[in-house]
């Protein structure tokens, strides 16, 4: 894989853009060629009769002047390459340094030009391929995808399903022998030398030069990290490239700087005159793309977390692959499409996916209106990258014309649909001391004891039984307060008067939320709360441990329908329904599809949320719901025109008339820096 064309471009205004043109067939060095004056276009698919599109799908158009037979050649390859063969990605220069601004796969089958002589123009379409994941099942190749992941994880897959996270730039380690451990892959100049796993130099009366050529690129950044050992006397200064030039140094330590790669492809160390030093430990990775950044704010008390509220709902938050497979009416197991499950996700969490400014977003609707947003962002291997407690993403400096008014209408009444089903028992009909329990999902075990209790012959009706059970599953131990610790305690089952001589109880109760999976440790003694005989026994017969669940479970779907009127305007307005969801709250603690939420330590079933720790806890259902109706509440104002300015993207709020407007659909126009497009305004009531 390579770049086979790469062009630099430069707007009317005055916007430096570099277009790549990258073949997976190919791995010889890129050539070059025109991009037309027109540049290329963006453009949004999104329903300008939603205030709110969960998905928001691009595409790119890019104008290329064809003027000679490789051009040509290039247009003939494109128009026969298998899909996914030619990816075009866009750069756009931001204080010196090539950033990503967007990128998808070139469409074969859309590439028009005129019948005529050179020099003419050709039109390439590429897409980001949101689309497509109509044409893909939710499976993990040819297998199911099984057990419970987070949102995260599950945007992670979805995403990685078009195939355009090969093409994001990764902080892979470009330096070979960083650690100087053998005198190799370095050229050396005069006074340098490499022994001892470090880089020394000493040179007197004039400059010495370390280099090695790696795979750095003019007008990238990078990260360039290394250890000065030691330093008697003089500097050392690192370069990417003979232009590029990082800090002069002259005391030790490690240090680590960001430098804009300039001239060749060569990092250097310059020593100046009279330098006696020692170097190690030498890095350069690229700066990694942001793939993904997300914008959440719905926490669930189970949670725990507190202000600031910069940890991600979307990593403590989770649903099995169940709640996304369809059993047909033969019983045969069928996927979900991506697009499908991504909907739901999207829908559930009142946000908006979208490529923007190079990076997957994911932004809660509502969110938008704020000052600033708290965001997270993740690299192409879902490490977390940054977060950022005041992400700014206003843009009040802009031209706008040619604008049109008009109204989205009131909503009188907005509903939900949450199609579930309670899913088969996984577990075994008993298990018995000393094996492993199952726990870390909000399961609960049920404990059945038989019991023989003997009582002397002289009879007290105020004879009561009780039991002191040692409950252990792993490290931890379950109290009466029905709640687990890894302190010792024991848990007080009552085993009710004692009636007779000999009796033989049946005693059962229930430890809920195992915290994790564990080996079980049970034990059962004589309570110092029983009110018996001295000459009271017992003799434990047996004891059944059992997961709760269903006995007969419903493999049909079943659906439950949240509803929620407009307290405002109560006759007037038209009635919304949100796309269908495949996860929710419950309704049943074994519903496939429920949303599990993590303290950190353990996983249970979802319940109450808040917006941070603000309002009346509620299920996320009847949350979405009024965040939906509280930004159309009463009719929602829209602008449709031309906006100019530099730096404006899909995902920013305008600022018009010091209110807030979130984008809708429309096209934005390179050369000129222009959207056509339309924005609606981001009220809150």
């Amino acid at each position: 894989m390579g770049v086979r064309y790469s062009a630099i471009w430069k707007s009317m205004k005055e916007v430096d853009y570099k277009i790549d043109i990258l073949d997976t067939d190919y791995s010889s060095t890129a050539s070059d060629f025109d991009i037309d004056f027109d540049g290329f276009t963006l453009n949004y698919e999104g329903d300008p009769a939603n205030r709110t599109n969960p998905i928001l799908a691009s595409k790119c158009t890019v104008t290329l002047g064809c003027n000679n037979t490789a051009a040509e050649t290039l247009i003939s390859d494109i128009a026969n390459a298998d899909e996914q063969q030619f990816v075009l990605k866009i750069y756009k220069k931001v204080s010196g340094n090539w950033k990503l601004d967007w990128l998808g796969y070139i469409l074969t089958d859309l590439i028009s030009y005129p019948d005529a002589a050179f020099p003419y123009k050709v039109i390439l379409t590429a897409t980001d391929s949101l689309g497509r994941l109509a044409n893909i099942d939710y499976k993990n190749g040819a297998s199911w995808y099984t057990g419970q992941e987070t949102f995260l994880e599950h945007l992670f897959n979805l995403l990685n399903k078009t195939g355009l996270q090969t093409y994001f730039e990764i902080d892979n380690e470009l330096v070979t022998n960083g650690t100087l451990t053998t005198d190799t892959d370095w050229i050396k100049g005069p006074g340098w030398t490499i022994a001892s796993g470090v880089g020394a130099v000493s040179v007197a009366g004039y400059l010495g030069i370390l280099y090695q050529v790696i795979a750095i690129e003019k007008g990238k950044k990078y990260e360039v990290t290394y250890t000065i050992t030691s330093i008697s006397s003089g500097s050392i200064q690192v370069l990417c490239g003979y232009g590029g030039f990082g800090t002069d140094r002259s005391t030790s330590g490690t240090f680590t700087e960001e430098i804009i790669c300039d001239g060749d492809d060569r990092l250097y160390f310059i020593s100046d005159e009279n330098t006696a030093a020692t170097i190690d430990n030498i890095s350069v990775k690229p700066i990694a793309d942001e793939y993904l950044i997300s914008c959440v704010q719905w926490f669930e008390g189970y949670m725990g977390v507190s202000s600031p509220f910069t940890s991600n709902p979307l990593t403590l938050a989770a649903v099995n692959h169940e709640a996304y497979i369809k059993i047909k009416s033969d019983d045969s197991l069928e996927a979900m499409n991506c697009l499908e499950v991504l909907k739901s996700i999207c829908t559930q969490w009142d946000a908006q996916l979208m490529q923007s400014e190079g990076s997957w977003r994911f932004i809660q609707s509502n969110q938008k209106r704020n000052t600033t947003l708290i965001t997270n962002s993740y690299k192409t291997d879902a490490v977390a990258h940054t977060t950022d407690s005041a992400a700014d993403i206003k843009v009040s400096s802009f031209n706008r014309t040619d604008g049109i008014i008009n109204f989205l209408p009131i909503l009188a009444n907005i509903s939900s649909l949450y199609k579930y089903r309670i899913g088969s028992n996984p577990y075994p009909d008993a298990y018995e001391d000393g094996d492993t329990i199952p726990g870390g999902s909000g399961l609960d075990l049920e404990i059945t004891l038989d019991i023989d209790e003997a009582t002397p012959h002289y009879y007290d009706d105020s004879y009561v039984s009780a039991y002191d059970l040692t409950i252990k599953i792993g490290s931890y131990y379950y109290g009466d307060s029905q709640t687990w610790s890894t302190t010792a305690q024991t848990y007080t089952l009552t085993g009710g008067p004692c009636a007779n001589f000999r009796e033989n109880k049946e005693l059962t109760m229930i430890a809920y939320n195992i915290p994790i999976t564990g080996v079980m440790d049970f034990s059962i003694a004589l309570s110092s709360t029983a009110y018996v005989p001295a000459a009271f026994s017992f003799t434990l017969n047996s004891e059944v441990f059992q997961m709760v669940y269903p006995d007969n479970p419903d493999t049909a779907i079943m659906e439950q329908t949240t509803e929620l009127d407009n307290d405002t305007n109560t006759n007037a307005g038209t009635h919304k329904s949100l796309s269908e969801v495949f996860q929710g709250d419950g309704p049943e603690l074994f519903s496939v599809g429920a949303i599990k939420v993590s303290n950190g330590t353990y996983w249970t079933n979802s319940y109450l949320w808040k917006i941070q720790a603000t309002g009346t806890a509620q299920q996320i259902d009847d949350l979405l719901l009024e965040e939906v109706m509280a930004g159309q509440k009463s009719a929602v104002k829209c602008w449709s025109g031309i906006i100019n300015g530099v730096g404006i993207y899909a995902h920013n709020a305008l600022v018009m008339d010091s209110d807030k407007y979130i984008f809708s659909t429309g096209s934005f126009n390179a050369n000129r820096n222009q959207w056509t497009a339309t924005w609606i305004k981001a009220q809150y009531e």
